[in-house]
């Protein structure tokens, strides 16, 4: 029984130094990064859905690295910093083929929405330079809708949109770097990686869920792990 009173009270200890760290202190942020994404499944699905297609379209994009967008709101302390963020991301893949006759496409357009917690700590200082561990951990909503258009001459036989939505979560650690710029504003860089811890299936409409069985033989996930590079800004309240 003392040693679990004695957990307790240690714990509690860790818990108020790091509340004390915290100050009144307040800041506001926006970042911009360029990130990769994994999107193995749903590359998947796209390459074997074309494998039969007798008009034999062509890989043009395939989930390439693309920017995302980043409002931060931030507590600022001594040592450490906690927060919140909400991230934007977005990606697609087509396969394609066309001439003077007429298109095929088969368009995956993904976008996900991002929450998440954040804290961090300051490692080393030079100068007005600081370098902090920083760590994310939220949950990312996506949606992703798969397109398909087939024209010949002035004739369309396809065009339809399939809908679906995922829910995942995710922690992404990183290393950050600051520097004051003028009053209360403060230049941010950053790198690191997103692992999505868990990957929910890709819920959908009958006859969406039907088709993607069909191709994968197993409910499919998207899957933003990969790198995360980017800039931002902050201002001090």
């Amino acid at each position: 029984m003392s040693g679990r009173i004695l957990q307790k009270i240690a714990v509690a200890l860790i818990l108020l130094s790091f509340v004390s760290e915290i100050s009144a202190q307040n800041s506001i942020g926006f970042n911009i990064g360029i990130g990769t994404y994994d999107m193995s499944d749903l590359k998947s699905i796209l390459k074997r859905s074309v494998q039969d297609n007798p008009l034999d379209p062509v890989l043009v994009s395939d989930f390439p690295p693309f920017f995302y967008y980043q409002p931060t709101f931030r507590f600022e302390g001594k040592n450490w910093n906690t927060g919140l963020n909400f991230s934007v991301f977005s990606s697609g893949s087509r396969w394609s083929i066309r001439d003077y006759t007429g298109e095929y496409r088969l368009d995956a357009l993904v976008k996900s929405y991002a929450p998440a917690f954040f804290a961090e700590r300051s490692i080393y200082k030079k100068d007005k330079f600081t370098c902090y561990l920083h760590c994310d951990a939220g949950f990312l909503v996506s949606t992703v809708d798969i397109k398909e258009f087939f024209n010949v001459l002035d004739n369309q036989y396809i065009n339809s949109t399939m809908t679906a939505s995922s829910l995942n979560v995710f922690i992404a650690p990183q290393l950050n770097v600051k520097y004051p710029l003028i009053n209360k504003v403060t230049l941010e860089g950053f790198a690191g990686f997103q692992v999505d811890l868990v990957r929910g299936p890709i819920m959908q409409s009958p006859k969406l869920g039907e088709y993607l069985e069909y191709l994968f033989e197993k409910a499919p996930d998207t899957n933003w792990s990969g790198l995360r590079i980017g800039i931002g800004v902050s201002y001090l309240l």
